[in-house]
């Protein structure tokens, strides 16, 4: 596997892990309205 490829993977799974954590934050938000960071 080449260092490019390994890199492009790399940088999707942590855009991905960014998206997933902001897709929680607003589901729990939406679940409970009154929570506050």
């Amino acid at each position: 596997m080449s260092k490019a490829f390994t890199h492009h993977i790399e940088r999707h799974n942590l855009n991905l892990r960014i998206h997933i954590k902001r897709l929680a934050r607003i589901s729990r938000d939406n679940m409970n309205p009154l929570y506050t960071p």
